[in-house]
This record gives C-alpha cells, structure tokens and sequence, in this order.
C-alpha cells in the first residue's frame, strides 16, 4: 500500500506533468481540468477518479503524453480524415517525385522523336 505522503506527492506530479503536456500541446488548461473530461478519460483507464488519473501519471504508470492524446485524439482524428491524403508530405519528397516525373517526361519525348 503507498503511504498518503508519497500519493500527495504522486499526484502534484502527475497535475504538473500533465499541464506541461497539455500547454505544450496547445490545450485550454482551465477548461479541461475543470471538466468532466478527464474524469471519462480516467474511467475510460480503469481508474477510480481524477485523483487516481494523477497519481498514476506522477507515479510513471500512464504517461501524460498518452492522457493529452486521449483528450485530443477526437478533434484532431476528425479533422485529418476530413482533409484529404497527401502524399507529399515531406518536401523533398515531392521534389524528388517532380523531378523524376520531369526526367521520365523528357525521356518519353525524346524516344518518340526518335
């Protein structure tokens, strides 16, 4: 059984954790802390409550990161399967592609000149 020192002490580490995540990923702190998000989140995880959330998170047991992909994943999933794939991702990628697509142009046109 963890003494009630060391789960005070888990759970202010796991609220600082987890509003680092959250501010760096650009979420309201006030809005979602106040919620009943996390608590759903923390039912969702098999735990008791928020307090529970927290303690998990400062003890190492559930990351703060995979709590803040949960309180995005539904907006954030949305909009990327609303937009439509691209392909070229990666700039030098598509730069690749666009030259070699040029080149086998060119190739193809001075074969049928031929």
């Amino acid at each position: 059984m963890v003494r009630p020192e060391r789960r005070e002490d888990a759970v202010e580490l796991g609220k600082t954790a987890l509003s680092r995540a959250m501010r760096k990923a650009a979420l309201p702190l006030q809005r979602l802390l106040g919620g009943n998000q996390l608590l759903t989140i923390a039912r969702e995880m098999h735990l008791a409550d928020v307090s529970a959330l927290y303690a998990a998170v400062g003890e190492g047991h559930v990351s703060a990161q995979s709590v803040v992909q949960r309180l995005v994943g539904p907006t954030r999933r949305t909009r990327r399967r609303g937009r439509r794939h691209r392909r070229d991702r990666h700039p030098v990628r598509a730069l690749t592609r666009r030259v070699l697509a040029a080149a086998q142009g060119a190739t193809s046109a001075s074969w049928s000149r031929g």
